[in-house]
């Protein structure tokens, strides 16, 4: 880039430059390739040299152009040479110089100075160019290539494909260079072009096939064809069609589909007229057209069986142009036609010819049909079709017969018909349509077009479109009124795009101009130009037009309709649809005269207006000025005196109700204006005018008052009083009975309590008078014993009737009568919809809160126990999504009932207790079934938790329930759950349930996280754990358990566990589990049968997994049990299982020497505060990796492991009990003096045991248990390592040749041992000083209890023996050092309770930097698995490990090559956050200011420089979060009430400007480790960050009143999050809470972020947060305050205006109403 700028500002140095350069021959080898990309860049970044004379030396000129070191046999050999980077290389290279050229000739055109000889200027510019290209190489050269560098074949790897693929790229654009550079040099080129596109379907491809290649190198290629395909003389072989059509049909990317089309359209048009006769210019145009039209409909319509065969037919019709040429002449000569030109192909013409001919011919197959389709639109698309009828005609007519296929004789009738000029040949196309194309021509012309809305006309715009509706139309020779519609629509479409307006005008006219019209029909004509913009052409056509076919008598009425509208604004203004509002106005204004003179200007201009505004079906795409429309309405609506005017009322109110339905918000907000300008009062009254006249018709249509309330019935408070004096006023009373004003009363009585702006009209006293009446009406209706009369007479559905019900009961407004009328509703009512039956249900839910209300409660749930089974079967036969949204409903709703059992009527149970068998049986059933998709999978597991509900409800003896819900117990249910024939699918699914979201409705949470499995193995626990002891199981059944089972940490594991210890416990299980060898899990079980005694443990030796051991290692679960813990939520309580077990639970002090007492394992868990929201473990066992959790649970591996050293220990194999104490005692191993043969066999089979348990990770994990919280594992823990160390200290073990590593692993075991012993020593010295006894004076079961290591040092442990036993290992030597160095007490490991070797591995002092490197990465690898909880948090910090770590961190940040080193820091504070609970929030976030160190670092550096990696990024993204949250964990109150410091947020605007800055950042390079960089991953970890600041910031009582992010940047993130609603949500709330930097010159993004964040306020509308859609709002006011110039953009201010509606609902009119000084003057 230095080297580019010093060239561009002394360009007389280049040629001087360029001698200078060099390049040798080319290699493969970085120097070449490095001096061959300096070179291409110089080249690239040098300026071209000024051209101010044509005295200039050809050679003086190359010389600033290409260095003299580039020559025509160096690019050679770099082109011609094997490796893929080097020819790619040189491609860029050529590339690069034929840019150059081109710039440069370029330059020659433009330069005026030489321009006084242009034959000078043309022969210097070949001359260059000439030049230029002797440098270069042949393209034949560069076309070798494709062949050498094949990206299309199947079998190449893929490291090689993407290299051929990159070359080809650089091919393709060589290729497009030369082609821009000079055409003529690809005319004469041989080449086969069809390779670049192969065939999968050719013999010859051997298998190549296009899709193999990258979208990237499809889309070059086709473009690069597609170049080629445009030169007059470019040679395209015949193959190149089908292929092109080949791909055109088998790609599914957009781009390259778009491209093919083109290029088979192309190639299409070049073989069917390739010897078209050129007719003179005043006609190429349309016959161009033509040409192009009909090679698309053969290629649109082709298929892959077809293609071979229609091309073959294109060169057998090349063959008879002769023949065909003199039939023409005939058969124009015989339709009187005269010389006429076709527009059609020779190839179609002779495949109809053919058609016809033959007696026996039809069109059964693909390609006859296709035949028929191209002429049939082909008939509609040609200007003049008579020809080509004329053809088809004579045809048909020569032969004497007419076809026997219907659809070829429709053809030939069409064809007959139009030359005929026949009356019914719009009716004959119209069933020919419908024959051949298979749909009717009014599905194609008119309904597509009629139906749809008037701004998207503009897609029918399409020249084909538009010639064949315009031929339909002509061939129609009677009045149609839909196709005066079409025509308006396609006329506005066709001016809108600004395309072929004059032929579309000319040909409109002939059509209507050919026809008499009547009067009445130019009422048509008026809205057809009222319709469209005003263009001056279309103004001059149009008037014309209607000048010739006005047909008005002069007569008295018409004069003074002329006169009044000569008035109106005829010409073209700003204001949209100008005319017609000044029309309206005239009205108004007219109907407000007394004159009795007017009466028929009125009634004429009522009759106008009224064809004018479209009835109520249409109203929703006609757009008319909304203030004249309320004007006229106000005005008719004060006396509507006639027929027509109510009716116009009627479209008037439409019309303005649309208004408030509409994208755009200005006019319901002008009509809101208007409304409030006469006051709310009177626009009622009104209203009420209007509807009464209406009345008797019962034609309850107008919604006007519905729709203005739904926008903002803040200032409706007369509504109160026109409900609250319906007694007192007989016309309301009649309108009240009548049913008129139920619409209007439930939508003020919801849009009261929806929307907040409105609280004071039910916070007024007559607000309860209102509520009683509106309750009685609306309970009288529900109760009606004829609904369907009810609802089709008040236009009142039944949801809305329980909506208003609902909202009035739930403010405990009118609950008292429900109590009653429920009953006998639910007696009555047979069937509802589902959806209606779930508002029943909650509205039971909801006035139920007093014990009468029992028998009620009761029907509701027998109710739902009717309903479930009947839609869950619905729901798998139909399986849509709305139906399994209901479900989730319906299923929560039976949940919730199930609640309130304790209230239920016994007497109604009882009876009813087959429907309550039912219901449970179906969901057992159907909840065991095998789901389609994630929502039945959570419905399924829905069903599962009913059953586990009832049966809690029903049996469980500490239930409150006193009736019993079925007759089915638990027994039974378990029975059946474990014979369903699902019932081992269902227990082994890990399919997922649907995350939540927030579109799923409220009702249906219920179902959301529920899995089968989970709720299956729940359900099975909960009977098994105490609703009933008879449970029984088979061993069938026990081996499924054992087979799903994974021995891991996870939920469905520990859920596993624990249910098949109660089922041993409890004695379920019908043939007793002997030994522990049975307990076989996973795949394991397959093979227990036939297996000898000598192998019965080889399974589980195999069955152990390195891998998952050292997973178990990364983060050890140090609360896992020996017993399997109870899960309160889940299983019953009894008195043995309720028992707070000790050995679960710990509290740490302040000081290590209390943590080794023997009474530390016994003593109560430390409590703290804990935020539900925070993912903070503190101390728990929840997995924190990535993935899943596959920790192996050390409460079911351990037993395993030793009961496997205890079957093959060569003494006490008997007696296992025995071998637990002698191996539990930490003395030294006595010697075994006289073993016999058999015995030195059995030691030797029980150290190769041992080993091999060893090397499948078995003793680390031991070692590794010595920090569990349970005292019986890690006496479990220590039998196995005294084993072991039995194992190896034998003498039969040294004699074992390959256990090489014996020796280390004897040494680690033994320091452990003596540390063991001597840790046991110092606790019993202590105990006997502070008892006052001796030494050894301590009870046996004391001097036994295994002290509990921090994990921290039990994983250090763990991981050396791991290390030591593979000689390889790259910690080899420092592990062994470590050891060796221990001489204390014979070696003893005394680093219990500390961080061993960390601070000597991580200051490590070794004297080459990459052995630091390891051994500090090591250090910190450790630190990071081993920090589990706050007891180990408290040793790291007491050694000052994070004060160190942060120092450290400071010292690598600007190391480019400590940045995995880097990634490791990060992890591990992160881990120590999320590990160490309220001990490491206080210590690094009070103590040390972890939150700012964390801006700190990134204070005055450079993100690329720190953070060159994506992966890196969202780390150190990822800690902030974790700091932040676990800052809001931390925040207490100090003794005296008041907030604490903790509370004082001061860096919430450094972190998010720190996060803003990370995310921004685009500039990365791929890491050895990284995986291409997931822009979705970092955009999720900078969102998270910032809503985590956000809601930590939230209740901080420090405010920044200036920031340091600025507006850019704010605009510029959100951004990025456009394309993510969830995210965006978050990250627009986060940035619109950070204080503002002021800046007026930035315009352009006050503009983008204001249209932004209201642009998605508008798309989520109530889905927003009420304080997102303020927040936002408060901010974009901000920015118009500092831009005040932003009130000129229309689309902006119409976005602020459609945002009314929705601060309404947010309660923040006030907010909205600070945007009034911008948007007032649109009023």
């Amino acid at each position: 880039m230095l080297l580019g700028l010093c060239l561009k500002n002394t360009p007389e140095l280049v040629p001087h430059f360029f001698r200078g350069l060099q390049l040798s021959d080319p290699k493969a080898a970085y120097r070449s390739l490095a001096a061959l990309t300096f070179v291409e860049d110089v080249v690239r970044e040098a300026p071209l040299p000024s051209i101010w004379s044509g005295s200039l030396p050809v050679e003086h000129l190359l010389s600033a152009i290409i260095p003299p070191c580039i020559t025509k046999t160096l690019l050679g050999k770099m082109v011609q040479n094997p490796s893929a980077l080097l020819v790619s290389s040189g491609l860029k290279l050529i590339i690069t110089l034929l840019r150059r050229g081109r710039e440069c000739a370029s330059a020659f055109r433009t330069t005026t100075d030489i321009g006084a000889n242009e034959e000078i200027s043309t022969q210097l510019r070949s001359s260059i160019l000439h030049a230029i290209l002797c440098h270069l190489p042949d393209i034949a050269l560069l076309l070798s290539i494709p062949s050498r560098f094949d990206p299309f074949e199947n079998h190449l790897a893929p490291s090689t494909s993407r290299a051929n693929s990159l070359v080809v790229l650089g091919f393709c654009e060589a290729l497009q260079c030369y082609a821009r550079l000079d055409s003529t040099l690809m005319t004469n080129v041989k080449f086969d072009w069809a390779k670049l596109v192969p065939n999968v379907n050719d013999e010859q491809t051997q298998g190549r096939t296009f899709s193999r290649a990258e979208p990237l190198l499809q889309l070059r290629i086709l473009q690069t064809l597609l170049l080629l395909s445009r030169l007059r003389k470019s040679p395209f072989s015949s193959k190149m069609l089908p292929n092109v059509i080949s791909i055109l049909i088998s790609t599914n990317i957009l781009e390259v589909y778009t491209k093919a089309r083109k290029l088979a359209v192309m190639l299409m048009e070049r073989n069917l007229f390739s010897d078209f006769i050129d007719f003179s210019s005043s006609h190429i145009a349309e016959i161009g057209q033509c040409n192009e039209y009909e090679s698309s409909l053969w290629i649109d319509g082709i298929s892959a069986d077809i293609v071979d065969k229609l091309v073959r037919l294109i060169e057998e019709s090349k063959q008879q142009r002769v023949e065909q040429k003199i039939m023409i002449s005939q058969a124009l000569s015989e339709a009187s036609v005269g010389c006429a030109r076709l527009g059609i192909s020779s190839f179609l013409v002779w495949s109809i010819s053919r058609l016809l001919k033959d007696r026996e011919s039809t069109v059964s197959n693909k390609l006859s049909l296709l035949t028929v389709q191209v002429a049939t639109k082909m008939l509609l698309y040609l200007a003049d079709p008579g020809p080509f009828a004329g053809i088809i005609v004579f045809q048909g007519s020569i032969h004497g017969h007419v076809p026997s296929d219907k659809r070829l004789a429709g053809l030939y009738h069409v064809a007959k018909s139009i030359i005929q000029k026949d009356p019914k040949t719009n009716l004959l196309i119209e069933s020919h349509i419908s024959d051949v194309l298979y749909v009717s021509s009014s599905q194609i012309l008119n309904s597509q077009i009629l139906n749809d809305d008037k701004k998207e006309t503009s897609r029918y715009a399409d020249a084909a479109i538009m010639r064949q509706c315009l031929s339909m139309m002509n061939y129609s020779g009677e009045y149609n009124e839909k196709l005066n519609i079409l025509l308006r629509k396609i006329l506005i479409g066709v001016i809108e795009t600004g395309d072929n307006v004059s032929g579309v005008i000319s040909r409109l006219g002939l059509m209507y101009n050919s026809h008499s019209r009547k009067t009445a029909e130019m009422e048509t004509i008026i809205i057809l130009l009222l319709s469209a913009p005003m263009t001056k052409e279309f103004d001059v056509e149009i008037s014309d037009l209607l000048n010739r076919d006005a047909k008005i008598k002069p007569d008295s009425i018409a004069m003074e309709v002329s006169s009044a509208l000569l008035r109106c604004s005829l010409v073209r203004t700003n204001h949209e649809s100008s005319f017609i509002s000044d029309v309206l106005r005239f009205c108004a204004d007219a109907f407000k005269s007394t004159d009795p003179h007017t009466s028929g200007l009125k009634h004429f201009l009522l009759m106008i207006i009224l064809h004018t505004i479209p009835a109520k079906e249409k109203s929703a795409s006609f757009s008319l000025p909304p203030d004249a429309m309320f004007d006229l309405w106000a005005t008719l609506a004060e006396n509507p005196t006639t027929e027509m005017a109510v009716k116009i009322c009627l479209r008037l109110e439409s019309c303005l109700s649309a208004l408030f339905g509409a994208t755009c918000g200005r006019g319901a907000w002008v009509v809101y204006q208007r409304v409030c300008s006469i006051t709310p009062k009177v626009f009622v009254n009104l209203w009420l005018n209007s509807l009464e006249k209406v009345e008797a018709s019962n034609d309850y249509t107008s919604s006007l008052l519905q729709s203005v309330l739904k926008y903002d019935c803040s200032q409706f408070y007369c509504l109160s009083s026109l409900f609250t004096s319906i007694a007192n006023d007989s016309k309301m009373a009649k309108l009240w009975d009548s049913g008129a004003l139920d619409a209007a009363a439930a939508t003020f009585v919801l849009q009261a309590y929806k929307q907040k702006a409105a609280k004071d009209i039910i916070a007024h006293s007559s607000w309860v008078e209102v509520a009683s009446i509106v309750g009685r009406r609306f309970l009288a209706l529900m109760v009606r014993k004829d609904q369907t009369q009810m609802i089709c007479a008040t236009d009142v559905s039944f949801a809305l009737i329980l909506d208003v019900l609902e909202a009035l009961c739930s403010n405990q407004l009118f609950s008292l009568d429900m109590h009653k009328s429920l009953p006998r509703i639910f007696d009555r009512i047979t069937v509802l919809p589902i959806e209606h039956e779930i508002q029943m249900m909650r509205l039971t839910k909801i006035i139920c809160v007093e014990p009468s209300s029992s028998l009620l409660l009761t029907k509701a749930f027998l109710r739902c126990c009717k309903l479930l089974p009947k839609h869950i079967k619905k729901m798998i036969r139909t399986s849509p999504m709305t139906e399994a949204r209901s479900l989730e409903s319906l299923v929560s709703m039976l949940a919730s009932l199930i609640e309130s059992a304790h209230s239920f009527d016994g007497d109604t149970v009882l009876q009813s207790s087959n429907t309550i068998d039912k219901c449970l049986v179906a969901c057992l059933k159907y909840g065991l079934s095998v789901p389609n998709n994630a929502s039945s999978c959570s419905i399924f597991g829905g069903c599962l938790k009913i059953v586990r509900l009832l049966m809690v409800k029903a049996h469980d003896p500490l239930s409150s329930t006193k009736v019993a819900l079925g007759s089915l117990t638990p027994s039974q249910v378990h029975a059946m759950a474990i014979s369903h024939s699902s019932f081992q699918v269902a227990l082994s699914s890990g399919n997922r349930a649907v995350a939540e979201s927030s579109s799923i409705p409220e009702g249906s949470k219920f179902c959301i996280g529920l899995t089968q499995q989970l709720e299956l193995i729940r359900l099975l626990l909960c009977i098994v754990s105490g609703l009933d002891r008879d449970v029984k199981i088979d061993p069938v059944t026990r081996m499924t358990i054992l087979s799903v089972y994974n021995a891991s940490t996870d939920v469905v594991d520990s859920l596993l566990r624990r249910l098949m210890f109660l089922y041993e416990i409890s004695g379920c299980c019908q043939d007793e589990i002997s030994t522990m060898n049975d307990l076989r899990w996973g795949p394991a079980t397959k093979h227990i049968e036939n297996v000898s005694e000598e192998e019965s443990w080889e399974w589980f030796v195999d069955a152990l997994d390195i891998d998952r051991i050292r997973y178990t290692l990364c983060q050890f679960p140090v609360a896992d049990t020996l017993e399997p813990k109870c899960h309160n939520y889940v299983e019953r309580a009894t008195n043995h299982e309720s028992k707070i077990k000790h050995d679960e639970q710990i509290v740490f002090s302040d000081r290590i020497e209390d943590e080794i007492d023997d009474d530390s394992s016994s003593a109560t868990p430390q409590k703290y505060a804990r935020d539900p929201d925070t993912t903070r473990d503190g101390g728990y066992d929840v997995w924190r990796g990535d993935g899943d959790d596959l920790r192996y649970s050390p409460g079911f591996i351990l037993p395993l492991i030793l009961a496997t050293l205890e079957a093959y220990y060569p003494q006490e194999r008997g007696n296992s009990n025995a071998c637990i104490e002698n191996s539990a005692k930490v003395g030294p191993d006595e010697e075994n003096a006289g073993r016999d043969e058999e015995n030195e066999a059995d030691c030797h089979a029980f150290g190769n045991m041992c080993r091999r348990v060893s090397d499948r990770g078995g003793i680390a994990l031991a070692i590794a248990s010595l920090s569990s919280r349970c005292p019986s594992i890690r006496q479990l823990a220590i039998a196995i390592c005294g084993l072991f160390l039995k194992a190896v200290q034998m003498k039969e073990s040294h004699g074992i040749k390959s256990w090489r590593e014996r020796p280390q692993q004897e040494m680690l075991m033994s320091s452990i041992q003596r540390g063991l012993a001597v840790r046991r020593s110092i606790q019993m010295q202590k105990h006997d000083t502070m008892e006052g006894v001796e030494l050894g004076g301590m009870a046996t079961e004391k001097m036994l209890n295994i002290p509990m290591l921090p994990a921290v040092s039990a994983v250090f442990l763990a991981k050396a023996l791991l290390i030591l036993s593979k000689a390889g290992d790259d910690m080899y030597g420092q592990m062994n050092r470590y050891f060796l160095r221990l001489t204390d007490y014979h070696g003893a490991f005394q680093d219990c309770f500390g961080l061993p070797a960390f601070l000597s591995l991580y200051c490590s002092s070794s004297d080459e930097l990459s052995r630091c490197r390891t051994e500090r990465s090591w250090a910190l690898l450790s630190l990071r698995d081993g920090a589990v909880d706050e007891y180990c948090y408290r040793i790291i910090s007491q050694h000052h490990v994070p004060e160190l770590i942060m120092s450290s961190f400071d010292s690598m940040i600007d190391d480019p090559e400590s940045k995995s080193e880097l990634y490791l820091t990060i992890d591990v504070i992160e881990t120590l956050i999320q590990s160490g609970g309220v001990r490491a929030s206080n210590h690094l976030l009070k103590g040390q200011g972890l939150l700012s160190w964390l801006h700190g670092v990134l204070g005055w550096r450079k993100i690329p420089s720190v953070f060159p990696y994506v992966a890196l990024k969202c780390k150190f993204i990822n800690l902030i979060t974790a700091a932040v949250n676990s800052y809001r964990c931390t925040v207490h109150t100090g003794n005296d009430g008041e907030l604490d410091e903790a509370q004082m947020f001061y860096e919430k605007v450094p972190l998010a400007n720190a996060v803003i800055r990370l995310c921004l950042d685009g500039n990365y390079t791929m890491g050895q480790s990284d995986s291409p960089p997931d822009s979705l991953t970092l955009l999720g970890s900078t969102c998270n960050a910032l809503w985590a600041i956000n809601l930590a910031g939230r209740h901080s009582q420090v405010t920044s009143i200036y920031g340091t992010t600025a507006l850019c940047d704010m605009t510029s993130l959100l951004t990025k999050f456009v394309r993510h609603g969830e995210m965006f949500e978050r990250v627009l709330s986060s940035i619109c809470d950070l204080p503002l930097v002021p800046n007026e010159t930035d315009l352009s993004s006050a503009k983008a972020f204001s249209s932004l964040a209201l642009g998605f306020i508008l798309d989520m509308k109530t889905k927003l947060s009420p304080d997102t859609i303020l927040l936002s709002m408060k901010r974009v006011n901000e920015l118009m305050e500092i831009n005040p110039c932003l009130r000129d953009d229309v689309k902006f201010t119409a976005q602020i205006i459609n945002c009314r509606q929705l601060a309404v609902l947010a309660g923040g009119i006030d907010v909205w109403n600070l945007f009034l000084p911008f948007v007032g003057h649109l009023v």
